[in-house]
């Protein structure tokens, strides 16, 4: 153990005008020389003696990082202008201990030139713990703050609860802290970062990263010359005026460069021929806390029943400017838009850019429609009205459709209304049952969607930055387009007429064909009822024609449980692979997939664009001007009983009336 002997009592400070050297006695430092190999403590306490600090604060945080790096927390137990204590915040007795004390100048210096500056030094102390010592690792705010642990935790996701980070810090780094603390320094963790970003400053390896993006796309697209990848600067889309969030000498900088506004990645559209005739369109907000922005992606279905990512593009928010540029490239790329009914989740803009571009069978995605009616403030959805409202939706007549909510306006009248201002025609089947085969697409599929966490064991794709979330979706691509491949070869080798999935939906309607009477009028011509019900409601089978009146055959693009049954009447269940879609055939769905690859560039080969800049983020007043709306949270009027309140009125003291008024304003006379 090693300790000071300089005689100074703990309750007074020592001399400031001694020297360092003169402040430990002689036999305490031939004491240290003798002991110093023996005490590992001896060469800090040396090191810790010839230290110097200008400032008293920066002796403070000293102090306090090096109880931290042993497990413990200083405390102060005395600061004056010239003297500080720091003590152990130990309950139980503990020796440690530290004084210091700040130096005087000379009160007649010879000449400016040989005044010395004041500085802070330790003079004695004690640098060991007793063995009952019971303090902890508790840092402080600005401790807080540079924790490796909690600065990758808020980076990789900035919606991180704070109990799971004062879990992540006491396992990693037995560091002992209260959630309010741990906000208080994610908060301003973030609020720096964003400051930064704003301002355009980013860390060297997040604009180093970045400034590969357009290498990247470039070589992608020559690589697959059926990809189009395409990214813009600020420079590229000033023609849109897009708004700046700062001011325009810090957002026009005079080095010649320029941050990166949008980017967008596109695969092959020649393939959604042989797809469902759908796409769903839809948004989500990026959440690291470096970009901000919103991902626009264009979705499908392939014959085996999968979702596929056709398109997708990062903006800085679903703007109607963003969101007609991205459709814009979608139709200049090949995407049939204007030809196959499209589901929107309408977030943002994505509605008003399809009216711009004059895109007609759009359709509200249901699942929008519910979180939207979550928001409402006068609304509360129970499971039970969010079941009514999905069977409100894929009604097939309108009939049906009243009839459903009838039952939901006598358990929930305020979504009942709500509804029913929505042009059905915009979200319900009924309207478009006989004009668009929607098969049996009620949302934008995007949640349907694999995004790399599943089957890639990838980060969330919404915690990324733009570089890194860009070849997380090609490599996604590159992963289903193989995936795809092996499925085509397979099948052909098996020689497959329909895919599975299709093949079992139709077991699904051949299951129900023994409830199912069938009375032919022709050779072709058939009409079919279930005899189990007590009403005849027939169906019109054209087996010529491969039609019925069902919405199933309608809809769905497969032989269903009709026109199974009438196949069976005339022993031809051999004939039903021709009544699926061609959307469902083994060989359409090896014409195109088998042999589609997608090459991914090699990094190390990639240039640096050193022109470009990080994107910046969006603040929030922007976010609310480009369709975002406000969300304004209403405070509860305070109508306790008096009895129940934990704080009591406020009584003018003049008049001892609770109106809202002070002695100072009450306008009653002094009686």
């Amino acid at each position: 153990m090693l300790s000071s002997a300089v005689p100074v009592r703990a309750d007074e400070p020592p001399a400031a005008s001694a020297p360092a050297s003169a402040s430990v006695s002689t036999s305490t430092a031939v004491h240290a020389d003798a002991d110093a190999d023996a005490d590992p403590l001896a060469d800090q306490w040396t090191t810790l003696k010839a230290m110097k600090w200008t400032q008293g604060k920066d002796l403070t945080a000293f102090v306090q990082d090096l109880a931290l790096r042993s497990g413990k927390r200083a405390l102060v137990a005395t600061s004056g202008g010239s003297y500080k204590k720091f003590v152990c915040s130990s309950e139980a007795p503990c020796p440690w201990l530290l004084n210091a004390v700040c130096s005087r100048p000379r009160k007649r210096p010879a000449s400016a030139a040989t005044s010395a500056a004041r500085f802070w030094y330790v003079t004695s102390g004690l640098l060991t713990h007793s063995v009952n010592c019971d303090s902890v690792a508790r840092p402080t705010a600005r401790q807080l703050k540079a924790s490796s642990v909690l600065r990758a935790a808020v980076h990789a996701d900035a919606r991180v609860s704070s109990a799971s980070l004062v879990a992540q810090l006491q396992t990693a780094e037995a560091l002992h802290c209260s959630k309010s603390m741990v906000y208080k320094a994610k908060s301003d963790l973030l609020d720096a970062l964003e400051a930064a970003r704003v301002a355009g400053r980013a860390s060297p390896a997040v604009r180093t990263a970045l400034q590969q993006l357009p290498a990247y796309l470039t070589q992608l697209q020559a690589l697959n010359p059926h990809v189009a990848a395409v990214y813009e600067t600020e420079t590229e889309g000033a023609e849109m005026n897009y708004p700046r969030p700062e001011p325009p000498s810090a957002a026009s900088p005079t080095d010649g460069t320029s941050c990166l506004l949008r980017t967008l990645l596109a695969l092959d559209p020649t393939t959604v021929w042989n797809d469902q005739s759908v796409f769903g369109l839809d948004a989500m907000e990026m959440q690291h806390v470096g970009y901000n922005g919103t991902l626009l992606a264009l979705v499908g279905r392939d014959g085996a029943l999968q979702p596929r990512l056709h398109a997708a593009a990062l903006v800085p928010e679903a703007s109607a400017a963003h969101c007609t540029w991205f459709l814009t490239k979608l139709l200049a790329h090949g995407f049939p838009l204007r030809r196959f009914p499209l589901v929107s989740s309408g977030r943002g803009a994505l509605l008003a850019a399809c009216t711009a571009l004059q895109v007609p069978n759009v359709s509200l995605c249901t699942r929008y429609v519910l979180e939207a009616m979550r928001e409402t403030a006068t609304l509360a959805l129970q499971p039970t009205d969010e079941a009514l409202v999905w069977q409100a939706q894929r009604a097939e007549a309108e009939s049906e459709h009243l009839s459903v909510l009838a039952q939901l306006a006598r358990q929930n009248p305020a979504a009942t209304e709500y509804l029913r201002a929505l042009d059905p025609s915009l979200w319900c089947l009924y309207p478009v049952l006989a004009r668009r085969k929607m098969y049996g697409w009620q949302t934008t599929r995007f949640e349907e969607l694999d995004l790399g966490e599943t089957s890639l064991g990838l980060a969330p794709l919404a915690s990324q930055l733009p570089y890194e979330a860009v070849k997380q979706l090609s490599l996604l691509a590159m992963h289903a387009a193989f995936q795809r491949h092996e499925r085509a070869s397979q099948w052909e080798s098996e020689r497959r007429v329909v895919t599975p999935a299709a093949e079992q939906l139709m077991q699904q309607q051949l299951a129900l064909v023994p409830l199912y009477s069938v009375c032919m009028s022709s050779t072709h011509l058939a009409f079919v009822w279930n005899a189990h019900k007590p009403q005849i409601r027939q169906r019109r089978v054209d087996l010529q024609q491969r039609t019925c009146t069902c919405a199933c055959r309608l809809q769905y693009g497969i032989p269903c449980r009709h026109i199974l049954a009438a196949l069976q009447k005339l022993d031809a269940l051999g004939r039903a692979v021709d009544f699926f879609d061609e959307c469902y055939l083994v060989r359409n769905y090896v014409a195109s997939f088998k042999n589609r690859a997608l090459d991914l560039p090699v990094e190390e080969s990639l240039a640096r664009d050193l022109t470009l800049r990080p994107p910046r983020l969006v603040t929030k007043q922007q976010r609310a001007t480009e369709g975002h709306a406000k969300k304004t949270k209403k405070r509860k009027a305070r109508n306790r009983p008096s009895n129940e309140r934990k704080r009591g009125l406020y009584k003018c003291h003049k008049c001892q009336r609770a109106e809202g008024h002070n002695k100072g304003t009450c306008p009653y006379q002094q009686e």
